[in-house]
């Protein structure tokens, strides 16, 4: 019925599906997800966002974690070259977590798996080495930190970062 052109109500009604509540809700965020990353992940053509809100009344609201769809539909589309060149100039530099990391971690949405690959972020890895022998598998490594340069939840430095308990220790020793 979605294949047709119906509306996703409209499809479920004619397929005899009676959901209501947080069942319908939730197939309707993974309809919004599965749509949304097949939309980042075209290779041709065009899209935009719209952000005025004239139309609200008149589409139902999904509640999504923004950024993670982005994550998903590159990880779903984009092959794996792709953010291993947007990371190729970095490879030599040690890879920190930005405060908009912090501010963004929950539109991000990211899984534990993800945290992990972010909480080795810390400064004092080469990303080289981070993307080798850090955790989880390459791929998810790469699309990780390629979403993380993209949001600008990561920055790179040419140099080791001190973060953390180091910054802390750093402002109560005197010099």
């Amino acid at each position: 019925a979605l294949g047709s052109g119906l509306r996703i109500g409209s499809a479920l009604a004619d397929a005899g599906v009676e959901l209501v509540g947080e069942d319908l809700s939730q197939l309707l965020r993974d309809y919004t997800r599965d749509k949304l990353a097949r939309v980042l992940g075209m290779r041709e053509g065009r899209y935009a966002f719209y952000s005025g809100d004239e139309f609200t009344a008149e589409v139902a609201s999904v509640d999504l974690p923004p950024l993670a769809q982005i994550l998903e539909g590159a990880r779903r589309c984009f092959p794996l070259k792709v953010m291993a060149a947007s990371l190729r100039a970095n490879l030599g530099e040690y890879p920190v977590r930005s405060s908009e990391f912090g501010r963004d971690l929950q539109a991000m949405a990211l899984d534990t798996d993800d945290i992990k690959i972010a909480m080795q972020v810390n400064g004092r890895i080469v990303l080289k080495e981070l993307l080798a022998h850090g955790r989880g598998e390459l791929s998810a490594a790469y699309s990780l930190l390629w979403f993380l340069k993209l949001t600008g939840g990561v920055t790179f430095s040419a140099t080791p970062v001190a973060t953390g308990a180091d910054v802390l220790s750093a402002a109560v020793v005197p010099d």
